[in-house]
């Protein structure tokens, strides 16, 4: 089965998703969220899948990856899509900045 990854706003639909679930499934606390990202680092794996309508036309192995880079404000933030995790990589930068007294 091949995979398309040319349609942007699906890898921002995607990460939207993930990123609901890790916050869903964790039952985040004030304290961990004072923490983001460092209460946050790691790698989550798992499936995800494409529905038309009731009917599931897809299901795409992922993992998403939250590292420590060198510098002390910047991580390193992946998606990966498939079993190919350099094909199927896309790699970001999370820049923590202060604003009033908190991360964002």
């Amino acid at each position: 089965m091949d995979y398309k990854y040319d349609n942007k706003g699906f890898n921002l639909i995607a990460l939207l998703i993930i990123v609901l679930n890790i916050l869903n499934l964790n039952n985040i606390n004030a304290q961990n969220v004072s923490n983001f990202p460092q209460s946050w680092i790691g790698t989550w794996k798992g499936t995800m899948e494409i529905f038309n309508g009731p009917n599931k036309v897809q299901s795409i192995p992922m993992q998403l990856q939250l590292l420590r880079t060198d510098s002390i404000n910047i991580f390193s933030y992946n998606i990966i899509y498939g079993q190919d995790t350099i094909a199927g990589k896309r790699a970001y930068q999370l820049k923590i900045q202060k604003l009033i007294g908190v991360n964002i």
